[in-house]
């Protein structure tokens, strides 16, 4: 509630979101957060993580040290190490039910004992993506399709849900979705991209004039209030 966010503001906390309940976490010296529904992974300066939400994933994720970036899937955290290797560490337990074909792409997105010398990763909720120092990309899972991507080095990704988004070293904006529904953004080919992210639904970038550009539905003021009281519209 706004009492709660409140009091973790007040005490430099961070306010996280699990299956859909707010909680004030005592985290500290976090530099970076990665969410998926049912948990929340914070990555401190010292290059430790903190979880919650999921007991399995809180035990392992505090074994590592000397981690560098973290994000997840929808059952899946992945960090990078210092040097160069992708830990991925599964929330799902033996007990839980799933298809065959959904217990396959939970073990091919486990799978990165191969990768190495990894600089950056990103992952939306059925994928996984990692590039070489090289310039090289891998994928796991129901990936978008990568060919934008080919060709370019890039400095930077973002995922999330269906989407993929990054920023290459020339500062263009390339994007790629999996969306069953998903038509080519008005974006992707911006040449003054200096930030890129992936929305759930949407693109965005920030450009060098710190001017944000988006092909998100706007978002009404009266939405925006609902969320801050807690009403439903």
């Amino acid at each position: 509630d706004r009492r709660q966010r409140q009091m973790c503001i007040r005490d430099r906390s961070y306010i996280g979101y699990n299956n859909g309940q707010a909680y004030c976490y005592d985290w500290r010296d976090v530099k970076a957060i990665a969410a998926a529904p049912s948990f929340t992974v914070g990555l401190t300066k010292e290059g430790r993580l903190f979880c919650s939400g999921s007991d399995a994933l809180r035990q392992e994720s505090a074994k590592l040290n000397g981690i560098t970036a973290v994000c997840c899937s929808s059952e899946i955290v992945y960090a990078l190490s210092g040097d160069g290797r992708v830990i991925a560490i599964g929330a799902r337990t033996e007990s839980a039910a799933a298809s065959d074909a959904e217990a396959r792409l939970y073990s091919e997105m486990l799978n990165t004992g191969d990768l190495n010398n990894i600089r950056l990763i990103a992952a939306g909720s059925d994928f996984f993506i990692a590039v070489e120092a090289s310039g090289k990309i891998h994928s796991r899972g129901n990936s978008p399709e990568l060919s934008v991507f080919s060709g370019h080095s890039l400095t930077a990704i973002a995922a999330c849900g269906s989407n993929l988004a990054a920023r290459t070293e020339g500062g263009l904006y390339l994007c790629a979705s999996n969306a069953a529904n998903a038509s080519t953004s008005v974006l992707l080919g911006a040449a003054d991209c200096k930030y890129a992210f992936a929305g759930n639904n949407c693109f965005a970038y920030v450009d060098y004039a710190g001017r944000l550009h988006t092909d998100c539905e706007p978002v009404s003021y009266t939405h925006l209030r609902a969320h801050e009281t807690g009403a439903y519209l």
